[in-house]
Parts: C-alpha cells; sequence; structure tokens
C-alpha cells in the first residue's frame, strides 16, 4: 500500500484516538477533583479548547487536501499545454517566448506542489515531468498521478 493511501485511512482513526484520549484523561482528572468548583470549570474549558483544536486541525487537514488536489490538476494542466505545444512546434526554440512562458507555469505549478508532497520519491519523480520536456509524456504523468498519488 502507498504511503500517501495509508496516512489517508489511517489520519481519521489518529484525530479520533487523540479525541478519545484527551477526553478520558479530562474525565479522570475531573473525577479527582470534583470537589473543587473552580477546577471542574477549567477542566471543562480544557475540554472545550481541545475539542475546537482537534476540529480545527482536521479542517486543517482537509484543506490542506484540498489544495494538494487543485495544484496537482494546475500542474497536470499546464504539463500538458506545453506537451502540446510541443507536439504542434517540433522545432521551437527553446527561447521562443510562448515555450518559456508555458515552461515557467509548469515549473511554478511545481514548486508550489513540493510544498504539498512529503514523500520525497514521488516528489522527485514529479520533478523529472517537470523538467523534462522532451521525453515526458502527460500519458505517463496520468499512470503516475493515478498509481503514486492516487488521485
Amino acid at each position: 500500500m502507498k504511503f500517501n493511501k495509508f496516512c489517508k485511512i489511517l489520519e481519521p482513526y489518529l484525530i479520533a484516538f487523540f479525541i478519545v484520549f484527551i477526553t478520558l484523561a479530562l474525565i479522570s482528572i475531573g473525577v479527582d477533583l470534583k470537589e473543587n468548583l473552580g477546577h471542574l470549570i477549567f477542566d471543562s474549558g480544557i475540554a472545550f479548547l481541545t475539542a475546537f483544536f482537534t476540529t480545527y486541525l482536521s479542517t486543517l487537514v482537509n484543506k490542506y487536501r484540498g489544495n494538494s488536489n487543485i495544484y496537482l490538476s494546475k500542474f497536470t494542466e499546464s504539463f500538458i499545454r506545453r506537451e502540446n505545444f510541443i507536439l504542434r512546434n517540433p522545432d521551437f526554440s527553446i527561447e521562443d517566448k510562448n515555450f518559456l512562458e508555458l515552461n515557467d507555469e509548469v515549473l511554478l505549478n511545481y514548486k508550489v506542489l513540493s510544498i504539498y508532497f512529503l514523500n520525497k520519491e514521488q516528489l522527485k519523480k514529479l520533478e523529472a515531468f517537470a523538467k523534462d520536456y522532451r521525453t515526458k509524456t502527460s500519458d505517463e504523468l496520468t499512470k503516475f498521478l493515478k498509481e503514486e498519488v492516487s488521485i
């Protein structure tokens, strides 16, 4: 099983474990200190903050996933535009303004994606697609994204 798929499956369980563990710890502390109302209010505040931050954490993780998918599709679109330009103009010059714009767009999307990819192997493979404009094709890119990144 690929690392990203494993993390996507395991992550909700880790967050649920964190919530349950903190809640049980707070209940145990609350039972020990239930004679004192101040401690009970303090524990309630901690329980609220814990629930708030775990919700925030899960929202942040989902936003992170969503952004990475958006930038993957932007990278794929720019890659295909660059590939189409090369196929339409086989005798193009590397100094051609249109090619430079398309290539810069691919490299920019790659740089943004490098923030989201934690796996160094995936990042190296993606870098090969970003920099190699002669041998890599959009079919290979699509296959890579389906197999490695689970898109």
